[in-house]
Parts: C-alpha cells; structure tokens; sequence
C-alpha cells in the first residue's frame, strides 16, 4: 500500500512537473511567435514602405485559379480588376513581346526575366512605358509554372528624362562646336578635370596632370581660381590661360569663363566654357597686317601726290 501511494505520488509530481515545463514551453513558444508576428509586421511595413516610395505595383497570378493578387497594407490582397483588363490595353506592337515573355516564365524556360511594354493610361489618354520583372514562384509536376510574381513599374518618366538629357547633350555640342568652345569641369571631391571639345572628344585628368599642362606663368591664377570657389569667395570668373592641352608642344591661350555649384554649403562642381583666342589673335595679327599695308600704301600714294604737284 506505502509503495502504491508512493507510485501515485511519483506519478502526480511528474506530471506537475511536466505541466510546469510544458505550460513554460508553451509560454515561451507564444512569447517568440509574439515577437515574430512583431518582426513579420515590422517587415511589411517596411516593405510595403519600400514599394510605394519607390512607386513599383506588386501583382502574384496563379494560373490555376486565374487570380490576380496585389501587395497591399502588408499583404496580397485579390486585385479590384483582372489581368485581361491589363492585357487589353498592351499596345499592339508590344502584344507578342509581352506574351513572348510570359510564356518563357509559365513554361519553364526560364526563371526571371524582364520585360518592357508599353501600356495604355487612360488617365493620360497615352501609352507609357512599364518595366515588368517576373519571377516564378510555383511549377507542377510537368515543369509549368503554375504561380508567379511580377512587379510593374512605370518608367514613362525616366526614359523621358534621358531624352531631354541627350537632347540637352546634343544642342550643346552643337552650341560648342558653333562657337568653337569646350566645355570643362573640375570635381572638387576627386580633383577631376573633365574637358569636352568642340569635337565632342572627352579628356579627363587628375588635377597633378592638368596643372603642369598650365602655363608655368599662369598657375598661380589656375590655383587662385579654383581656391575662390572652394572658399566661397567667387561664384562666377573669367580669366584668361595659357594651356598645352590639345597640343604638348604649344601652348594655347584660353578665356575661361567658369561658375560653381555647391550643396549644403559644401562645394560640389566647378563648371566653365573655355574660347580658343588663337583663332581672334590670327584675326587681330591679319587686322594689323592689312593696318600696315594701307598705310604704306597711304604713305606712297600721298607722296605721289605730293611729286605731281611740284
């Protein structure tokens, strides 16, 4: 009987024990899914964060249910339209890229791509230009994907920009080779020189290569130059140098007309149009030249004069 009870005993104290270890488990097992719902919650927002500032739309399709589903607060929610809705509106010369595309995800062949169409607005009433990045999520057995994520992105504006920016470009290059002009640059951060000539050639050189290209006479007034504007003594200067840069043997006298540009009181970019005074001291020698002529020629045709009149 004292060994029946002594086992009941036993027996009741193991199982408070394991009640207190499995009620400490399950406490602690609820703190950590506490603390990972927190860090899930955490990452959508972060997430969710992310995709709008960075304007980009998050859409999963599953093909088996024909769903369209878009990130939205932290989650995929099913969208409030249909991806044929999308579909209708791909300009016709994008239609077989598009399903080009989504067919080598669907199909196996590959795993990620990128795809780029152009899409009806209907709040611009225009087609702009999307950038799709698909990726699959989920085959079937036979190797088809049955699931995947794609994100759309508009880039109407981007490529707009980088059209504006050659045009830019263009009619600068023109306006330098009009007017015989280069265009330089120094960075104040890597002590870079950029020049760009009237042929649209591009030169760069550190600032330890450039300035021994300066005349030994006009260095001084290089290094004054760029000191003015690091100091924020000048904002705009002209001056004129004396450089060897398209050629090493001669050195060419330039007019610079230079300005900078600072961010945060912190001076980024030294920016200036340098003439070539060359072709004007071959004009201004010409000029002097013919001076001289016709003075001779005035000289002797008034001694001339003067001989009939006697």
């Amino acid at each position: 009987m004292y060994i029946l009870v002594l086992i009941i005993g036993l027996l009741f104290l193991s199982s408070l024990m394991f009640s207190v270890m499995l009620a400490s488990k399950l406490k602690k097992a609820k703190a950590e899914k506490d603390l990972y719902d927190v860090r899930i919650s955490e990452l959508n927002k972060s997430i969710t964060s992310l995709i709008r500032d960075s304007h980009i739309d998050v859409y999963v399709y599953d093909e088996l249910k024909k769903e369209l589903y878009q990130f939205s607060d932290g989650e995929f929610k099913v969208a409030g339209f249909e991806l044929v809705d999308i579909e209708r509106r791909i300009h016709p010369d994008d239609a077989n890229q598009y399903y080009n595309d989504y067919s080598d995800i669907i199909y196996g062949r590959k795993e990620s791509l990128v795809s780029l169409v152009r899409i009806y607005n209907p709040e611009t009433k225009r087609f702009e230009e999307y950038e799709h990045v698909i990726n699959a999520l989920k085959y079937d057995s036979e190797g088809k994907a049955t699931r995947y994520m794609y994100t759309k992105r508009n880039t109407t504006q981007l490529i707009e920009e980088d059209i504006e920016k050659n045009r830019i470009a263009v009619n600068m290059h023109l306006a330098l080779r009009g007017g015989n002009l280069m265009s330089w640059s120094f960075d104040t951060d890597n002590k870079m020189n950029k020049v760009i000539t009237a042929n649209n050639e591009e030169l760069n050189f550190h600032i330890d290569e450039f300035r021994p290209l300066i005349h030994l006479d006009d260095r001084e007034k290089f290094d004054l130059l760029l000191s003015s504007f690091i100091e924020h003594q000048l904002t705009e200067q002209q001056l004129e140098l004396r450089v060897a840069l398209l050629n090493p043997d001669s050195y060419t006298r330039f007019l610079i007309t230079a300005m900078s540009f600072s961010h945060n009181n912190h001076p980024l970019m030294i920016f200036g149009v340098w003439k070539d005074l060359s072709e004007i001291e071959q004009y201004q020698t010409q000029l002097n030249e013919l001076q001289m002529r016709m003075a001779v020629v005035h000289t002797q045709d008034g001694d001339s004069l003067m001989r009939k009149c006697d």
